[in-house]
This record gives structure tokens, sequence and C-alpha cells, in this order.
């Protein structure tokens, strides 16, 4: 078992893994047109909602509190931003896939050289995709709605 986060749940990673492949599940599962933009190529160019959404879920489920990490990656063919979620030193990334160089589609470790290697963006990000502006939220709550509903099915 692993503390997540100061004061946090304490889950053992191999039950978030199936938490949050099943998460992931559920997205795959939505009809793309009850979703976000965003999500219209999952995972490609969706992992800033779809970490965003995971963290809320694992909050409101007690799962703990997970920080929002957002880096830049420098490649070949350009910078490319990429976002996940982090807590006591575990990885979550549900979208990390989309780039050629990983298979896993989802990874929950304590350890990710991957990860480890991006360049963190220093400024503080809001986590809470419900302080947004009223578009966004409205936006991106329909979008959990959507992905609960399949993931309640699962």
């Amino acid at each position: 078992m692993n503390e997540l986060a100061p004061g946090g749940a304490r889950l053992d990673i191999a039950e978030l893994k199936i938490v949050t492949t099943k998460f992931r599940r559920a997205i795959e599962r939505c009809d793309r047109r009850r979703l976000s933009i965003t999500f219209r190529y999952f995972p490609k160019g969706s992992c800033g909602d779809a970490a965003l959404l995971l963290r809320a879920f694992l909050l409101e489920r007690g799962l703990g509190t997970f920080r929002y990490a957002l880096g830049w990656l420098d490649r070949d063919d350009g910078r490319h931003s990429h976002a996940w979620l982090e807590a006591g030193g575990i990885v979550v990334d549900i979208t990390a896939d989309q780039f050629p160089e990983i298979d896993e589609e989802v990874i929950v470790t304590e350890n990710s050289p991957w990860h480890a290697a991006i360049r963190l963006d220093e400024d503080e990000q809001e986590t809470d995709y419900r302080r947004y502006d009223p578009n966004t939220v409205a936006d991106l709550d329909a979008s959990y709605d959507a992905i609960l509903v399949e993931f309640d099915h699962l």
C-alpha cells in the first residue's frame, strides 16, 4: 500500500491501475459527440482534459488528491505538451500512448523515467476544472457525466 497524497487515501498501485484503466475504457466507449472536442482523437490531444476529469473522479471516489502535472517534450517534430497526474511519488497517465515510444495505455507507477525526463511547467496549474470559465465547465461537466455513465456500465 502507498500513501497517494499527504493525509490522503491509501490504495495499492495494482488497484489504482484497475480503476484508472476502467476510467480510460469508459472514455473509449463514449459517443464522441457527447464529449468535449478535445476527446475527438482520444488519446491524442486529450491529455489535459483527461487528466483533469480523472483527477476529479479519483478525488470524489476518495482515492487520493492528485497533482495535475503539465510538461513539455522537445521532439524532432516540434514541441509538445503533455499532462498527467502525480501523488506521493506515483505517476498516473491514461494518455501517454499518444506518443510513439509509449505502448502502455495506462501508466500507474512509482518510477517513470519517461515522465521524469519531461520538463515540467513551473507555473501553478488550476487542478479543479470547475473553477474555469462557465463554458469550459459546462463542456467538461457534460463529458464527465458521459464518462461516468459508461464507467458504471463496465
